[in-house]
């Protein structure tokens, strides 16, 4: 991400509403009327979700930290301006990639990060994709990083957990960076398609929101709802994995089309739970436990989105009614900072 980009978003309206309207009710689902334990999210200057967590409530804040919150900065020179511009110090604030700090085993931060599970609100904010069209790996780094959370939350025993996934959602000029690759897409609708088959609860839902279309017509003629459907799917078979159900998710869609080509932020919000199998009630499903049984209650937010659920803001319709809803607040919060003297960078032995 460009710092320029990054400015954009930290003083955003329609963001500031996201977090406010999104981030922050289920933040509180956990942890009602205290504050959190445990809160990981990704750098973004001059970290407006923390302080507005904070303000909300949500965090412990001594005056100099904020408790329990582990921040992750992709580039060492975000360590000090991040530091330089907040209103305190994470409790843990890393430099470096968190896909690597997740699957690497044995350097001094990617243990730090380990030792920090279970969290109970994790943000992934991405602000670019989950998988780019240039990405050509089989997998893409951020989709490993997401599953390996899961793990970790599962081998820490966690049995509750909000999380939020941000990406670039928009269909794009051919080969830009932010549209999704064509084998992503593709992979998304396989998913839903075998939902639709395997699942009753998801047909339903799906039939009753989209009609007798496939998930390939889905993606052509309805991508606004194609990509919330199939990313939410995609989570859900990822958290199946470790034996979590989502709960609860919600979506909302910040445009950027104030010039062309627009650009869509999708975010995505769910609540997470630890569950059992549930039990089997015909002769064909007594042990043979499938992980569709732990992606039963997806069928909801296919409802919703398919009931146009999904809560679309926009640049040019939105910014200037929420700017003067958030504008001064976000000043504000930007604004807020402390003289912490900046820890000298250790490399890793």
């Amino acid at each position: 991400m460009s710092k320029s980009f990054d400015e954009r978003m930290a003083r955003c309206p329609l963001k500031q509403d996201i977090r406010d309207k999104l981030w922050v009710p289920y933040a509180r689902k956990l942890a009602g009327r205290g504050v959190l334990s445990k809160y990981l999210t990704l750098y973004s200057p001059p970290m407006m979700d923390i302080k507005h967590l904070q303000r909300k409530g949500l965090l412990a804040y001594d005056g100099e930290t904020f408790n329990g919150v582990v921040t992750v900065a992709y580039e060492e020179a975000h360590f000090g301006d991040a530091i330089s511009r907040s209103s305190g110090r994470p409790e843990l604030f890393l430099e470096g990639d968190i896909n690597h700090l997740l699957t690497e085993k044995k350097t001094r931060r990617a243990k730090q990060l380990r030792n920090m599970f279970p969290f109970q609100v994790i943000n992934l904010d991405y602000n670019n994709s989950v998988f780019f069209r240039e990405d050509d790996k089989r997998i893409s780094e951020n989709l490993k990083g997401i599953g390996e959370i899961f793990r970790l939350q599962r081998q820490a025993n966690c049995r509750e957990f909000v999380l939020f996934v941000t990406t670039r959602a928009d269909a794009g000029a051919r080969g830009s960076r932010g549209q999704l690759s064509g084998s992503f897409l593709d992979d998304l609708s396989k998913r839903i398609t075998e939902n639709v088959k395997m699942s009753q609860a998801f047909s339903r839902a799906y039939r009753a929101a989209f009609g007798d279309v496939s998930a390939k017509a889905l993606q052509r003629e309805k991508y606004r709802d194609f990509v919330p459907v199939g990313i939410a799917k995609l989570v859900a078979g990822m958290l199946a994995v470790q034996r979590y159900e989502i709960i609860s998710a919600d979506a909302h869609m910040l445009v950027r089309d104030d010039k062309s080509p627009e650009i869509w932020l999708l975010h995505l919000a769910f609540r997470v739970r630890l569950e059992q199998v549930p039990r089997a009630t015909t002769l064909g499903g007594l042990g043979r436990p499938r992980k569709l049984d732990f992606e039963r209650k997806l069928a909801r937010f296919v409802r919703t989105v398919g009931e146009g659920g999904v809560t679309w803001l926009r640049e040019t319709a939105d910014r200037e009614r929420l700017e003067t809803q958030h504008g001064e607040y976000m000043r504000e919060l930007a604004s807020q900072t402390v003289d912490l003297p900046i820890p000298e960078h250790r490399e890793d032995a």
